[in-house]
């Protein structure tokens, strides 16, 4: 998972068990879905990790493919035909890359263990430094200049959250709309995804509240995920760490914007899905984005018998999708069609 340590104190091996776990175990909810199956994903291209290591979060740029190998980012073309590793700014033997992102040519990243969001250029040239001057465990990319910064407190469960806006100086604590209307400031038990406008939506791995903010960490809108079910999300203290009540399952994950669209990854198995469907794909819930209704939902299947980490659709209507040892392009330009 793309989190090295979380501000609680969970550890990356509590979130991959809940990951492998809810495979084996999967939530089971009250609700029905619109499946559409046909035409059937078709794989376009692949290329092996093997070479490289695993990754898991996955961006698409304007001509390129970005996963994040948490020692670094490799880029990848958009035939999937040959990769490149791209070597960050100030990384260390014991520094991973907590989370980053890709604007035309420039890339935004943050290492583990500093107070640095670095940009630099494609050609890994220095652009610019922002620094929040804080132990941190997770950043969102609002806009240019703002930016959502977890700041890890020692002793508190959930620790706090920081709206910067560096172009207008502004520095605020627990004043977003994240922390304020949802009842929460875990900003990284989820998946951020960002759109072209002004939209940056999280999509909660454990709870069910989907929502947008905007550049200055105002609440656009929010709305309950279609998979929604109750879990209780009990911190405990063991010495001086906190962690997740380990009963708790992650009932979704990975996630994108194409169009009006939002597509959201989700392992809850519903009233007319038995459990097979669940263990052999990963189902996909389609959102109008400006509204929250639910649309329908689609399959993406297992690849040599291993599951989505997570996905991207390109502006070209190819689905990559991410999986332990292969990244798989789809074509969706069929399929699309049918999504509306």
């Amino acid at each position: 998972m793309k989190k090295a340590l979380l501000a609680t104190g969970m550890p990356v091996l509590l979130l991959i068990f809940l990951y492998f776990r809810q495979r084996s175990v999967a939530p089971h909810s009250k609700f029905v879905r619109n499946i559409v199956s046909s035409p059937a994903l078709l794989s376009k291209y692949s290329i092996a990790l093997e070479p490289y290591g695993p990754a898991d979060n996955i961006i698409t740029g304007r001509n390129d493919i970005w996963l994040n190998q948490r020692y670094g980012l490799l880029r990848l073309t958009k035939h999937l035909d040959s990769a490149k590793e791209v070597p960050l700014v100030r990384i260390g033997s014991n520094q991973s890359v907590t989370n980053f992102y890709i604007d035309s040519d420039k890339i935004t990243y943050r290492l583990s263990n500093d107070t640095i969001v670095n940009v630099i250029t494609d050609r890994s040239t220095t652009i610019s430094h922002f620094r929040f001057g804080f132990p941190a465990t997770y950043f969102v990319k609002l806009s240019d200049s703002s930016f959502l910064f977890q700041e890890t407190v020692v002793g508190r469960v959930f620790d706090r959250v920081h709206f910067k806006d560096y172009r207008l100086k502004e520095d605020k604590i627990d004043s977003t709309a994240f922390s304020r209307d949802t009842g929460s400031s875990m900003i990284y038990s989820g998946n951020w995804v960002k759109s072209s406008g002004n939209d940056n939506i999280f999509i909660p791995e454990f709870d069910d509240t989907i929502f947008d903010l905007d550049s200055a960490g105002r609440l656009k809108w929010k709305f309950k995920a279609i998979d929604a079910q109750y879990q209780n999300l009990k911190i405990i203290r063991e010495g001086d760490r906190y962690y997740l009540n380990p009963n708790v399952l992650l009932l979704r994950y990975g996630g994108c914007i194409l169009g009006n669209k939002l597509y959201v990854s989700s392992y809850v198995r519903a009233e007319n899905q038995d459990i097979e469907s669940i263990r052999t794909n990963i189902d996909v819930d389609v959102y109008n984005l400006r509204d929250g209704s639910y649309k329908n939902s689609f399959y993406i299947p297992n690849y040599h018998r291993e599951s989505v980490i997570d996905f991207k659709i390109s502006s070209d209507s190819v689905l990559y999708a991410v999986y332990k040892d292969e990244v798989v392009g789809y074509d969706m330009v069929k399929f699309l069609r049918e999504l509306k």
